[in-house]
């Protein structure tokens, strides 16, 4: 992890509490080592104060997926996909959701999707 980043991230934050894009960086930096439960409790955050930034639906509902949490994961790829409508990824996480949930059928249409919108080239993951 890095240390010296996090520890001015979180300096920043305490000058700017309500900074949306200060808890999504410093929830990247926890997902991006694995240390999830963390990554979780800063990306909520960011979710709560800025439920429409592209980058922190993206990472929240990964973070959500990783933790096994799959109905919230879903939801919040949901949202990503009012953003980005055709990001097979996201498709696919959704599809993954609906199948670890038991709706299978609906897990099947997602990846359908999923196929068809990779097929098509349109790109995945945030842009930010």
């Amino acid at each position: 992890m890095d240390v010296l980043r996090l520890e001015r991230e979180l300096e920043r934050l305490r000058k700017e509490p309500d900074n949306p894009g200060l808890y999504r960086d410093i929830g990247i930096l926890f997902a991006e080592t694995g240390y999830n439960r963390s990554a979780e409790t800063y990306l909520r955050k960011a979710f709560e104060c800025g439920p429409n930034d592209e980058s922190t639906l993206y990472h929240y509902a990964q973070v959500l997926y990783a933790r096994s949490k799959w109905r919230e994961s879903e939801a919040v790829w949901k949202s990503y996909l009012g953003i980005k409508p055709e990001d097979p990824f996201a498709l696919e996480r959704i599809g993954d959701c609906c199948y670890l949930t038991g709706r299978y059928e609906q897990a099947a249409e997602y990846r359908k999707r999923s196929r068809e919108a990779g097929k098509a080239g349109l790109n995945n993951g945030p842009q930010s």
